[in-house]
């Protein structure tokens, strides 16, 4: 009969100790999380899926999350802009009517669009889950 008294206050203590260190490490309602869509990370707050805007506001106050965040931006920035530019090699490809440059055009188009694929996958992914990283690492309870 003693035995299991004391197997259940262990029991009971330990199941205290373990809801004490869930609570803990559930106290910070303002962490971020990463979420991969088709190879693009994006910032996920409370669910939702933060714009740059909206992420730019949750990391301003910490400087050094802020730093990789100016460095992601740029990164999009630069995506962004080779789908722009895409666009003239492909218009030129189509309303010309020879047939080297339909192909040099909807080539260098695909090229641009590629390596904005590319970038949005590779360093400017990096850099928001760096950016998430930083911001929630000075959230944690010292």
């Amino acid at each position: 009969m003693v035995m299991n008294k004391s197997i259940g206050f262990f029991l009971l203590i330990g199941a205290f100790i373990f809801n004490l260190n869930s609570v803990t490490a559930q106290r910070n309602t303002d962490s971020l999380s990463v979420v991969n869509f088709f190879g693009t990370v994006y910032a996920v707050k409370s669910g939702s899926a933060l714009t740059l805007g909206e992420l730019k506001n949750v990391v301003k106050s910490n400087p050094s999350a802020f730093k990789e965040f100016k460095r992601a931006r740029r990164f999009r920035t630069l995506s962004i802009a080779l789908d722009v530019v895409s666009v003239v090699p492909f218009v030129a490809a189509i309303i010309s009517d020879n047939s080297t440059v339909f192909w040099v055009g909807t080539g260098s188009a695909g090229l641009l669009v590629g390596s904005s694929i590319l970038i949005d996958q590779g360093p400017y992914s990096r850099s928001i889950i760096n950016t998430v990283k930083l911001y929630n690492e000075s959230l944690r309870v010292r």
